[in-house]
């Protein structure tokens, strides 16, 4: 499957963010301070895992003469478009009756994979997360500050700088070449009927290759032969970043773990191509906003053979 390596036609949902995140002016706190009272600034507004939206469900842009009606924490810099506007997301200390918020998977149910908001929208979702997670210094538990427009956090007790951190996760279809099938499965959180493309946290030491085969051999007992990268995907959940692959597997026989999955199964590449066209009663893939479903559709798009 050659065009394996040419996923240009895939669209990924929460990329494609146009921001210039400008980060060799981050240390500057004169320019932080001069682009904060920039009366042309655009700002995000969160409440816990929820975006501020119009009422025609696209993100709300508030301005800085907003975000002095509310309460809020310390807006986290995102980027610079290219009219030098910059750009910035908060959360609310309080919930607001008044505004009107929705969940980001919501929002990306009903857009188009690419949208350049949704993907700001994700950026800031991820950093103010993390700076809720990280208010404390992790070596010696003193309270830190934001720094750099919100890319470090700065213990004052012990001098210690915290950074930002995406957490990798391998997510893959098991590819069988003798068979043209593809192995998916359905973990326990997902509904009656639902499979998917299946995934697991890089560790320590391991490469993208190495954590692929280690994920497909201790959930559905497969031997990995070679794995092909494919796409990314950042996941703002909090936020990780969803490292799409297509492992070549040796053998078919299964050996589940089901303390990680309900089932496992293969597919044919006639029976996943029905399953994508609603044909296939009770049988479902991930929606489009997931690199699972990207996945699925660049398989059932490539040769069969690689």
């Amino acid at each position: 499957m050659s065009d394996l390596l040419n996923a240009n036609q895939i669209h990924i949902m929460f990329a494609g963010n146009p921001l210039n995140r400008m980060d060799n002016y981050r240390p500057d706190s004169q320019l932080d301070e001069k682009w904060r009272s920039h009366p042309d600034s655009k700002i995000i507004l969160t409440w816990r895992d929820k975006v501020a939206i119009t009422s025609d469900y696209k993100i709300k842009w508030h301005s800085k003469a907003d975000l002095q009606t509310y309460e809020h924490e310390q807006a986290v810099f995102l980027g610079m478009d290219q009219n030098d506007t910059p750009y910035y997301a908060t959360a609310l200390v309080e919930e607001n009756d008044a505004i009107k918020f929705k969940d980001l998977r919501s929002l990306a149910f009903n857009a188009t994979a690419g949208d350049e908001e949704l993907a700001m929208a994700a950026q800031g979702k991820s950093m103010l997360d993390w700076h809720r997670s990280h208010a404390y210094c992790g070596k010696c538990g003193e309270q830190s500050t934001m720094r750099k427009m919100g890319y470090e956090r700065k213990c004052s007790a012990c001098d210690s700088s915290h950074f930002p951190r995406t957490d990798p996760v391998v997510i893959m279809l098991g590819v069988h070449l003798e068979t043209d099938s593809i192995l998916v499965g359905r973990p326990h959180n997902l509904f009656e009927g639902v499979y998917t493309a299946l995934a697991g946290f890089m560790e320590p030491g391991e490469s993208i290759e190495e954590a692929t085969a280690r994920e497909l051999h201790e959930e559905a007992g497969v031997k990995v032969t070679k794995v092909h990268y494919v796409a990314s995907q950042p996941w703002p959940y909090p936020s990780t970043l969803m490292i799409g692959c297509i492992a070549e597997i040796e053998s078919k026989d299964l050996e589940i773990d089901h303390e990680e999955l309900d089932d496992a199964r293969w597919f044919s590449r006639k029976e996943a191509q029905e399953i994508m066209d609603g044909k296939k009663e009770n049988l479902m893939f991930p929606p489009p906003l997931a690199i699972a479903r990207q996945l699925l559709e660049f398989w059932l798009s490539s040769k069969s053979s690689i």
